[in-house]
Order: C-alpha cells, then sequence, then structure tokens
C-alpha cells in the first residue's frame, strides 16, 4: 500500500478512487459546491481559531471520492473531524466539453471560536476566493 493510501486508511478518510482518474486536458468548469459538508455538532469547541486547506477529488455524479490536506493549524482531532465532514460535501462535478468528468478543487475551511454559533465556522470553495 503506498504512503498516500495509509495515510487515508489510518485516518477513516476515503481511499484514492484509483479507478477514477482525473480528467486530462483542458476543464471548462471545476466541480462546485452545492451542498457544504456537516460538521457533527459537538465537534468543534476549542477556544483557538485555526484554518484547514484541503484538495477534494470529486467523480462525476459529484460525490466527493477522496480528500487529502494540504495543510492545517487546527488540532489534530479537529483536522480528523474537519476531513471526515468534507466526505458529506455535495458538488456539481467538473465539465468538459460539457459532459461531465472527475475534476478536484480545493476547499478552505476556517473556525473562529469566538463568533456566534452561525458564524463559527466557514467553508470557502477556491473558486470564490479566485473570483476577485
Amino acid at each position: 500500500m503506498n504512503e498516500a493510501r495509509e495515510s487515508a486508511a489510518s485516518r477513516d478518510l476515503p481511499v484514492p478512487t484509483l479507478s477514477a482518474p482525473i480528467a486530462q486536458g483542458l476543464i471548462d468548469e471545476k466541480p462546485r459546491l452545492i451542498a457544504p459538508p456537516e460538521v457533527a455538532d459537538g465537534t468543534l469547541f476549542s477556544s483557538e481559531r485555526g484554518k484547514l486547506v484541503a484538495e477534494v477529488f470529486v467523480n462525476t455524479a459529484g460525490d466527493v471520492t477522496d480528500v487529502r490536506l494540504l495543510r492545517s493549524d487546527l488540532p489534530d482531532d479537529y483536522s480528523d473531524s474537519v476531513m471526515n465532514a468534507i466526505g458529506s460535501a455535495k458538488y456539481s462535478p467538473a465539465r468538459q466539453q460539457g459532459q461531465p468528468v472527475n475534476g478536484q478543487s480545493t476547499l478552505y475551511f476556517e473556525y473562529r471560536p469566538d463568533e456566534s454559533p452561525e458564524l463559527r465556522y466557514e467553508w470557502i470553495p477556491d473558486y470564490l476566493l479566485n473570483s476577485g
């Protein structure tokens, strides 16, 4: 088992789907987040702010097939909870020449414990950060 697969398996994350390659060439449209992940109540209660960045792999149905942690300054157990929650997200699939294809996107998570409950955490898809 390679290192990436071992890492995913040891953290109860989806194992990379080797039979669903990412489309090669020009992607007309990256996957778009349409239903954000749901973090289970009571899993985030630290008094420290933090951020996490993950690479999310999405199949042609818009389901998350793999999640890879790129960086995080959250405590490890919080990072694990957030990474597991990302699997519940729903995306519109990437498109190449108008057809749905497997794709990937970057998802940013920010945790702000000092805010009111509805503002405590936020999911920011990469296309919103790059839209200027």
